[in-house]
């Protein structure tokens, strides 16, 4: 991608075809010295809509949110994000703060995939459906580890 951003491949000379049908595949290229300003360029908007024309479904990959400004850049000209969190390792603090850094430069949230989710121990070890259920669960944004809000038993 960074060699058709810099104008040294074509779109059509860079992508390459998978072993599934209907399936291409940009690799990055290089690491460019100003990956931020190369994905908010005209050039990228122009490969863009090159893309829109030929594919239905568009899929970027890029760095963790807090870890650089391309996801960031990269989420402006797209339709949404979807969020890849890791289950007992993503903390809700940072969870927040990459939310509110999309959604403050007007992108929007589409999903989220939890990655190393346990179902085992999602309740303990010893958890017993009964005839009942609880709801209203959430998280807590004070940072507390009690990730209960308000635990109500409905019959």
């Amino acid at each position: 991608m960074t060699e058709v951003l810099v104008n040294e491949l074509s779109f059509y000379e860079a992508v390459q075809p998978t072993v599934v049908d209907n399936l291409d595949f940009l690799a990055s290229g290089r690491l460019p010295a100003n990956p931020a300003e190369l994905l908010g360029s005209n050039t990228m908007k122009s490969l863009i809509g090159i893309l829109s024309e030929r594919y239905g479904i568009i899929i970027f990959d890029s760095p963790p949110v807090l870890a650089a400004s391309d996801p960031l850049e990269l989420s402006t000209i797209t339709d949404g994000l979807v969020m890849v969190v890791a289950s007992g390792r993503t903390k809700i603090k940072e969870l927040d703060f990459a939310r509110d850094n999309i959604t403050s430069v007007g992108s929007r949230i589409t999903g989220v995939v939890m990655n190393f989710f346990d179902h085992r121990h999602a309740y303990g070890s010893s958890y017993i459906y009964q005839y009942h259920r609880y709801g209203k669960y959430g998280y807590s944004r004070d940072g507390k580890d009690g990730r209960k809000l308000k635990e109500e038993k409905v019959e």
